[in-house]
């Protein structure tokens, strides 16, 4: 999953601890390059990467922080809701909230997990009593990944 953000230089400047502390807590480290502008924190599940630009006409800095995320979404969670808090704004895109997380982990799964049935038919000549099966099978796992993820994002918070 992805987000970005946008956030005064003012603003960052007076929070940047705080900033830094959620990093340090999501075991990100610093893996950029001052000399070729990347700005960018890291760990085996997530990132973050930072531009930080002059506008043209006010010469005011405005920070843009692109958050990337795998399966555990909880350092997203945590930094979207700092910087929403100290008067950050979603650059394209939505708030990341429940509804959107179930349905973009949902229909990855979906699209990993769903069986082929003009293969198993037109390739493999499978008989419809195996695909049925198949059918079968897959919504059941479905189901059973569907009951992993709500219990996954209640025990990170996410439901109320």
């Amino acid at each position: 999953m992805e987000m970005k953000l946008k956030l005064k230089g003012d603003i960052y400047h007076n929070n940047k601890d705080t900033i830094k502390e959620i990093l340090i807590a999501h075991d990100l480290k610093w893996r950029g390059d001052f000399g070729k502008r990347i700005f960018e924190w890291r760990n085996p599940d997530s990132k973050m990467i930072a531009d930080f630009e002059k506008h043209p006409l006010t010469g005011a800095t405005i920070n843009t922080f692109i958050l990337i995320s795998g399966e555990d979404l909880s350092f997203i969670r945590d930094m979207q809701n700092k910087l929403l808090s100290i008067g950050g704004e979603i650059y394209g895109g939505e708030k990341l909230g429940f509804e959107n997380m179930f349905k973009e982990r949902m229909s990855k799964w979906v699209a990993e997990n769903m069986p082929n049935i003009q293969v198993l038919r037109d390739v493999h000549h499978a008989p419809e009593s195996f695909i049925k099966f198949r059918l079968k099978e897959f919504e059941e796992k479905k189901t059973m990944y569907e009951k992993e993820i709500m219990k996954e994002l209640n025990i990170q918070g996410l439901l109320k």
